[in-house]
């Protein structure tokens, strides 16, 4: 009887009457493995581009020559801190982002706190506000510039009914006016987006909390800085490093809208990679271009994921 318990004890499988081992796996193997083919993925699709960006910003790209690569070394880099456009493109880039981000978290409060109250037909409301978000940027972008055309567009006709201006204005013929354009376009677009979210973090919020303030004496006014936006917090940081890494990659709505002018008043960082790659085929330069952005999402991003891990773990310890 021994003998039979320490065979089968060594013998953890049996098939078809022959002993087959069996090897364990621990549970890093095991989640390295489940992992392996989406990292496979992302390699293919970002990795290898990303590190053939790299490449290409140390060389000249011969086009027209067969494709040829001439290594310039940091050359292209060097024209690029000289390069007026480059700055123009990384001040409008990072204008854009915190104008439009900020009226985004704004407005997509609103749209939250509003959301977030218990009254008839609220559902409908929700699918009615997301409706901007889901419709497509160029199809949006596309709408707004003949809303704010100067001959025939909507917001002139509304403006000219109300007695707020005597005549027409052209809103895309200016910088300010054109920056307005897209501001207000992407702002209209993605505040509801920005209220989705921070919906789902209201909804996380315990009632209790502010059942028990009421029997304190708490009003709205102190329960909203002491209960809601301290619990909100994690929730708008998220918001943040989602519309911000987006934004600072913005190409569609300027594209659609005012194709980075007049002049290159609105041009973006994206909007001059494409121009310096595609149009101009200056593929050396427009790398170099593409690796300065990366280095600015990956510092932002970094800077935002810092930031939601110290408030996460504040609220943790009860700091």
């Amino acid at each position: 009887m021994h003998g039979r318990q320490d065979e089968s004890s060594a013998c953890p499988a049996v098939l078809k009457g022959r002993c087959v081992k069996t090897t364990k796996l621990t549970d890093t193997t095991y989640a390295y493995l489940m992992i392996l083919p989406v990292f496979l993925l992302l390699a293919s699709v970002m990795i290898v581009p990303l590190f053939q960006t790299i490449w290409y910003s140390f060389h000249e790209y011969l086009v027209f020559e067969g494709g040829a690569l001439s290594f310039v070394g940091l050359q292209n880099y060097r024209d690029l801190l000289l390069d007026e456009r480059f700055f123009n493109a990384m001040k409008n880039t990072l204008l854009f982002t915190v104008i439009t981000v900020s009226f985004q978290l704004l407005f997509g409060f609103v749209i939250a706190m509003t959301l977030h109250k218990a009254f008839a037909g609220r559902w409908i409301i929700r699918v009615a506000v997301l409706l901007p978000w889901a419709l497509p940027t160029i199809i949006n972008s596309l709408l707004f510039r003949w809303m704010f055309d100067a001959n025939f567009g909507l917001i002139n006709d509304l403006l000219l009914r109300m007695g707020i201006i005597s005549n027409p204005v052209n809103w895309l013929i200016s910088p300010l006016g054109a920056n307005f354009t897209i501001y207000f376009t992407q702002t209209w677009k993605m505040s509801s987006y920005m209220g989705l979210i921070l919906l789902a973090g209201l909804q996380s919020i315990p009632e209790s909390l502010y059942e028990s303030a009421k029997v304190d004496g708490a009003g709205k006014f102190r329960q909203f800085f002491s209960i809601t936006l301290p619990l909100l917090r994690p929730s708008i940081l998220i918001a943040l490093i989602f519309r911000s890494l987006i934004a600072l990659q913005v190409f569609d709505v300027v594209f659609a809208i005012t194709q980075g002018g007049p002049g290159i008043s609105t041009e973006t960082m994206v909007y001059a990679i494409y121009m310096r790659t595609f149009r101009y085929t200056e593929f050396g330069p427009g790398s170099a271009y593409s690796f300065v952005l990366t280095l600015l999402i990956l510092v932002c991003g970094m800077l935002y994921i810092r930031a939601l891990y110290r408030k996460t773990s504040a609220m943790g310890t009860g700091v």
